[in-house]
């Protein structure tokens, strides 16, 4: 069992606990928390004691931290003691300034080395765990196909509860699956100057989240609208949900299991993956895939754009091929498939006629 965060003492201090609430999402939170523990570790003083400085003074030993991590190469790390330290003071009224000088700037490293997974790859990711009937390939599969499908950010998945998709997969299964995601799952959105956003499921991720809830029941026992779909692998863990962080290690292992580069892969390329998809789409109009990614439309477009039409929305997300083989690829399978029946039926036909002759005789 995971004990304690070392930054959990800290929150008992009202001026840290008040400054740290005013963040919703949690990883902001334990980023900023751990980023102003290292701040008054270093410097010896209590959170008191630090907004008790002369600004002047409280900016010098700051930039003294973050300069040992920049000696260090650990960029995001400096950047972020930064961060987490002007919005501590501002809080509580009090303005720290860095100068133009000494503000690290965001260094988009990942850019550079980012793989957008083809669909093909999507598909093997899912399916790494080689053990059929293995309740980590069943949880894996849905998992990668229910964020690639939808197109959601990691931490929205990690918020799904089951209520949003019981009467869509029982008693039978009804594709595609409409998601309605708000504010309270992606709090990205309020941002965009958005209160929700629908977004879907075709029959493949469907199917795996059918079979993955089925086990679940098998194994837990009748599941609650309230419960998280996607919670701990383990069911005695001590967090209620999974975190973001653990879905990442999975995106990882996937990755280096089908041979690619696991530095290059994490969870928000099968987003862009995604979006691969509906750009790989023909006559999908623009507003529409804007839409799907839960993105506003700029200018007056989004007053024409019908955000309550959702069956429309729907009728041209399942134009797109989230299959693990293209369109193209899928009609030569069925007509293969076909050939192989009028094969078979003339076969049939055939010993019918053979065994009335010999009936007749």
């Amino acid at each position: 069992m995971p004990g304690p965060q070392s930054f959990e003492p800290l929150l008992k201090d009202p001026l840290v606990s008040d400054w740290i609430r005013s963040y919703q999402k949690s990883k902001t939170r334990e980023d900023y928390a751990r980023a102003l523990q290292v701040v008054l570790r270093k410097t010896g003083l209590m959170p008191k004691q630090l907004l008790k400085l002369e600004l002047p003074e409280a900016r010098k030993r700051i930039m003294d931290i973050v300069r040992d991590y920049l000696d260090q190469e650990r960029y995001a790390v400096a950047r972020q003691i930064q961060t987490a330290t002007k919005s501590f003071f501002e809080i509580h009224d009090k303005q720290l300034v860095f100068k133009k000088a000494e503000r690290i700037k965001k260094i988009r490293k990942k850019i550079a080395i980012e793989l957008i997974p083809s669909k093909e790859q999507v598909y093997s990711m899912a399916n790494y765990i080689r053990k059929e009937n293995s309740p980590d390939r069943i949880r894996t599969r849905a998992i990668f196909l229910c964020l690639f499908q939808s197109g959601v950010r990691v931490g929205c998945l990690c918020k799904w509860t089951i209520g949003m998709v019981r009467s869509q997969l029982y008693p039978t299964v009804k594709a595609p699956v409409y998601l309605k995601i708000t504010n309270q799952l992606d709090t990205k959105l309020s941002g965009y100057g958005l209160d929700y956003y629908y977004t879907f499921l075709q029959h493949e991720a469907t199917e795996a989240l059918r079979e993955y809830l089925d086990l679940r029941e098998k194994a837990e026992g009748p599941l609650k609208d309230s419960d998280l779909i996607f919670g701990p692998a383990r069911r005695f863990a001590k967090n209620k949900h999974t975190q973001p962080d653990r879905i990442l290690m999975i995106v990882k292992a996937a990755a280096r299991a089908i041979g690619l580069d696991p530095k290059s892969v994490w969870t928000h390329t099968l987003r862009k993956s995604f979006r691969k998809v509906l750009n790989a789409t023909p006559d999908l109009d623009e507003d529409t895939k804007e839409a799907l990614m839960g993105h506003s439309l700029p200018g007056s477009r989004g007053n024409y754009f019908d955000v309550h039409d959702i069956d429309e929305i729907a009728s041209k997300y399942v134009k797109a091929d989230f299959g693990p083989v293209s369109g193209d690829s899928r009609v030569r399978i069925l007509e293969g498939e076909l050939g192989t029946m009028r094969d078979r039926l003339e076969k049939l036909e055939s010993i019918y006629s053979e065994k009335l002759k010999i009936k007749e005789k």
